[in-house]
């Protein structure tokens, strides 16, 4: 049974505890492994500072294929601001819905990003649609925000 397997950590800090201290910032892989020989590796990144995550959407976006504001998803985010975002929430889940409260589009575990299709099939008509967005942060606070936005031009 698994309660009476015997199991070892390593730590790719040389430590072989099966917990360990960390009071700088890094990436960290961790190996375990049971009696069986049979091993799992994880990696852990430790930021050295936690910035509070805020989730603004835009309330019009135009999917015309120009380049400019062609997606429905958080405003102003750089790579980096992404990348910490994903790192940072969990359970993650966006659904939109058309004016007859049809759920037309939806994703779990990354964030809202709407192309202007329906996932029904075909593409959604310009008009206003209803956005629902939960998540929760790797603390355990959950957040539940909602809104309208405006499709332009699609």
């Amino acid at each position: 049974s698994a309660e009476n397997n015997e199991w070892s950590v390593l730590c790719y800090t040389g430590s072989s505890d099966k917990t360990i201290s960390v009071n700088y910032p890094g990436v960290f892989i961790v190996e375990v492994t049971d009696s069986n020989n049979c091993s799992a590796k994880d990696t852990v990144i430790i930021t050295p500072y936690c910035r509070p995550i805020s989730i603004t959407m835009p309330n019009v976006f135009t999917p015309n294929n120009d380049g400019v504001n062609d997606h429905f998803n958080p405003l102003e985010l750089s790579i980096e601001d992404k990348n910490y975002m994903l790192l940072n929430l969990k359970n993650i889940q966006f659904e939109l819905y058309n004016r007859w409260g049809q759920k037309i589009h939806g994703s779990k575990e990354t964030l809202p990003n709407w192309n202007g299709n329906s996932d029904l099939g075909g593409v959604a008509p310009t008009g206003t649609y209803f956005w629902v967005l939960q998540y929760e942060l790797i603390n355990g606070e959950q957040y539940k925000k909602n809104g309208y936005v405006q499709l332009v031009g699609k």
